[in-house]
């Protein structure tokens, strides 16, 4: 639950524009999709694992590597999408400050 509140803390109480505060989410978004399988799987298995580091995109034929190439895209997709948010955000921020 604490990826939910810190994207609703983000929305609502953020003193910023709503470019910057989609881009908080985003990332958010994408670094909580790539990592809380391995956050589960520490604290209810205490099976210490990184997914994403079996990512292969040459290699597509296993559940861990299927899985791992999604995860990696999502998080990259959610990065870069967080940072065209973000340099939009503060694009227009100084516009209207300026």
């Amino acid at each position: 639950m604490s990826g939910v509140w810190l994207i609703f803390l983000t929305a609502r109480y953020l003193p910023a524009n709503r470019w910057i505060k989609s881009s908080i989410i985003s990332i958010i978004t994408g670094l909580w999709t790539a990592f809380s399988n391995d956050v589960y799987a520490v604290a209810a298995e205490q099976k210490h694992q990184l997914t994403i580091l079996a990512a292969d995109f040459t290699d597509w034929s296993t559940d861990l590597t299927i899985n791992a190439n999604i995860y990696l895209i999502i998080l990259i997709l959610g990065i870069v999408l967080g940072v065209l948010l973000l340099s939009i955000g503060m694009i227009k921020q100084k516009r209207n400050n300026g």
